[in-house]
């Protein structure tokens, strides 16, 4: 197998040298998060198409937790993932750094006035993604220390949904501040001072370089590129 993976390799070296990158016949198995998906992954997608317009891609959205697990039993070849990491993968690239912010619908907003703690914040309903992510432990953590209540969150496994809720103004939400530009934009959402916030999300490009195709890592760099380039 290894033979066989490095005479591959030797190949799409040749083609690559050669500028021949269309010559190369493959598939890409994909695995990536939901704030990706929502917001760069079209991008990246279009500009590994213009390079490998034969390889086709297999594309897989889920929660970090299963996407590494696939990316370590070899179902998916290259997982654009947050950390931190629970497997080894053999080659690791950071991406970008996400911060959240809290946002509410304005009339929302408004009628919460100016005075704003996490203490008030938590008596009414609050948005946020995945009972399970590193924000909502640390959410729960600092409610915890605080003697918060933490009665009024409503998890999410959709951040599409947390982000419609939200407009909706079903509640103040905790949100990656990427994943809503467009509604901060409009003012359908604004952005709420608190005095507390999670830590930001740190994304990565994973894969094992010694059971992928050559093509696997140069995609990883497309996915550094441009998750740098803006949302």
């Amino acid at each position: 197998m290894a033979i066989a993976r490095q005479i591959l390799w030797n190949a799409e070296a040749f083609l690559e040298a050669a500028e021949r990158q269309d010559l190369v016949d493959d598939r890409l198995r994909l695995g990536v998060t939901e704030l990706i998906a929502c917001t760069w992954l079209h991008r990246f997608l279009r500009r590994f198409r213009e390079v490998y317009p034969s390889v086709s891609v297999e594309l897989e959205v889920g929660l970090t937790g299963e996407i590494e697990k696939k990316l370590a039993t070899g179902q998916i070849d290259l997982a654009l993932q947050t950390g931190s990491f629970d497997r080894e993968a053999g080659r690791t690239i950071h991406l970008r750094t996400y911060p959240y912010i809290w946002v509410a619908a304005p009339a929302l907003a408004q009628a919460n006035g100016t005075n704003r703690s996490m203490v008030n914040l938590l008596k009414g309903p609050v948005l946020t993604h995945g009972r399970n992510t590193v924000a909502s432990k640390e959410l729960a953590r600092y409610a915890e220390a605080k003697r918060l209540a933490m009665n009024q969150v409503v998890y999410s496994s959709s951040l599409a949904s947390s982000v419609q809720m939200t407009v909706d103004g079903m509640g103040f939400a905790l949100l990656p501040a990427a994943l809503v530009r467009d509604q901060l934009q409009s003012r359908s959402l604004v952005q709420i001072d608190i005095e507390w916030l999670p830590s930001p999300l740190e994304f990565y490009a994973r894969f094992n370089p010694k059971r992928v195709p050559r093509f696997v890592e140069v995609a990883a760099g497309f996915a550094a590129e441009i998750a740098n380039s803006g949302n």
